[in-house]
């Protein structure tokens, strides 16, 4: 009976070792997926640096390019994927969206657009690349 017990907490320990290394392994925090490269630049809006936005990379499906989103505020003008909270997107046929918002206005409640968002395609390399963007003057809603 003691040799019954003994085998018992055993394979009991076992398949908790078993189930821990299995959970563990399923839950690295390592990398997985299309390999993400840094893209950083200047942005522009009727010339100006646009003081504040994000810049959205989205992979063109349509074109055979599929993977995560990559994305980046803008602040001062500029934009870098490897900033805290961004993320750099992968290579292949991308679709970029930027948006620009006005000034801080402390008497509204959310971020005011200055324009719709604007869109362009590219074609990512496997490396960091440099991208300015220069937004055209389209007043929003035209």
């Amino acid at each position: 009976m003691l040799q019954i017990l003994v085998k018992s907490r055993f394979h009991r320990l076992l398949s908790v070792t078993l189930l821990i290394t299995a959970f563990l392994c399923g839950c690295s925090s390592g990398e997985n997926g299309p390999a993400k490269y840094r893209v950083y630049g200047k942005v522009t809006y009727d010339g100006k640096p646009l003081e504040s936005g994000e810049v959205i990379f989205m992979p063109d499906n349509a074109k055979g390019t599929t993977g995560p989103i990559g994305k980046a505020k803008i602040s001062g003008g500029k934009f870098d994927t490897r900033q805290k909270g961004d993320s750099s997107p992968i290579a292949g046929h991308l679709i970029v969206e930027v948006t620009g918002n006005a000034p801080p206005d402390p008497k509204a409640e959310v971020a005011v657009h200055l324009f719709d968002t604007y869109r362009m395609e590219i074609q990512m390399p496997e490396k960091e690349q440099v991208l300015d963007i220069d937004v055209p003057l389209k007043k929003k809603g035209t």
